[in-house]
């Protein structure tokens, strides 16, 4: 948009809801970083009315819509919305579309048709302000920018580098996508890493929020969380990633992980990658998570992960190649044979 005539787009900072003052400060300075090294114009009104004075917006688009975390008040009521997930869509309940700011928004912006064939049944409005875009995601990572520095930790010689990223949902009493494996694999994680250090490298991805709930989990705590990170930070062949994940995804040969978009966005990059499942059967994904899956080595157990090791990544048997490849085109490239952010910019001017 920064390059389009008709927009001047300006990103609002704001502080992720349940984190420390630590942080909060910490993430806030990364995203300063972020947006002063790409020349991007930004905001840190600290609520609603000082966005309004100060940047007296005509367009505001939402990607965190939970309502906890909204807060809106009468400086938003002559605004516009739109919407984009902060995520591709990993569920068909009726929970994850019926939310307020996904109803009041001009338009919400659709990964494709399966999706929003999905969402109609159970929207109010049934759908009137979908519109089928791609994901602005596709485009980040599609962005095949030669990146001259390696962000992996520099070997002796060559290694098969693999992303290990576990979701932060390890707790029973969660939300309904309750599929974190964490806990189950923490230990063997480590094992692996050491059993392999002479043919792998294994960086550890974790969600933000994973850390949060190891702090206050009863088995683990802060010094014991603190410890097991630091652990994947100093080991030769290991390293914990926190930030930004654009090079560690394309510079990398495989990925291990329980998340939830991580299941599309990976597949982006045209590799082995394995799903670790905590249930045999995935009720609450949706169709396009669902095939998605039909891509993936399921994971149930620590022989499962190091089968997938041997065979799909030293042994370089990629079985699931050609269905990968499908996947992609028939789910994840953006309509019309344009990026994301063109579809949704045409879809803004021509509505």
């Amino acid at each position: 948009m920064e390059k389009h005539p008709r927009f001047r787009p300006v990103i609002w900072i704001l502080d992720e809801h349940g984190a420390s003052a630590d942080e909060k400060l910490v993430m806030r300075n990364k995203i300063i970083t972020a947006c002063q090294e790409h020349g991007y114009t930004y905001t840190q009104a600290a609520d609603w009315s000082e966005l309004d004075s100060e940047v007296s917006p005509d367009i505001i688009f939402i990607q965190d819509f939970y309502v906890q975390s909204t807060n809106m008040n009468d400086a938003t009521k002559n605004r516009l919305f739109c919407s984009v997930r902060y995520c591709f869509a990993n569920t068909n309940m009726k929970r994850s579309v019926n939310f307020f700011m996904l109803h009041i928004s001009l338009f919400l912006f659709l990964e494709n048709e399966s999706v929003a064939r999905e969402a109609r049944p159970h929207v109010i409005h049934h759908g009137h302000n979908f519109s089928v875009t791609g994901h602005p995601i596709v485009d980040a990572l599609m962005e095949r920018t030669p990146t001259e520095t390696s962000v992996w930790k520099t070997q002796s010689y060559s290694k098969k580098k693999i992303i290990w990223a576990p979701h932060w949902t390890i707790n029973d009493d969660g939300p309904a996508f309750n599929s974190a494996t964490f806990l189950q694999y923490a230990e063997p994680m480590c094992t692996l890493a050491q059993k392999y250090a002479d043919k792998l490298q294994i960086a550890f991805k974790p969600h933000p929020t994973l850390y949060r709930v190891l702090c206050k989990h009863p088995e683990w705590g802060k010094e014991k969380t603190d410890a097991y990170y630091a652990w994947w930070e100093k080991q030769p062949n290991t390293q914990l990633e926190t930030g930004e994940y654009k090079a560690l995804f394309q510079q990398s040969d495989a990925m291990i992980h329980d998340s939830g978009s991580f299941i599309l966005e990976y597949l982006l990059m045209d590799k082995p990658c394995m799903y670790l499942s905590r249930a045999i059967e995935f009720p609450n994904f949706n169709e396009m998570n669902k095939e998605a899956l039909k891509c993936y080595h399921i994971g149930k157990g620590e022989k499962d992960i190091e089968t997938f090791i041997q065979q799909q990544i030293l042994e370089s048997k990629d079985i699931y190649l050609h269905q990968r490849q499908n996947f992609v085109k028939e789910y994840l490239l953006p309509p019309n044979g344009k990026s994301a952010a063109e579809n949704i910019i045409d879809a803004i001017l021509e509505g």
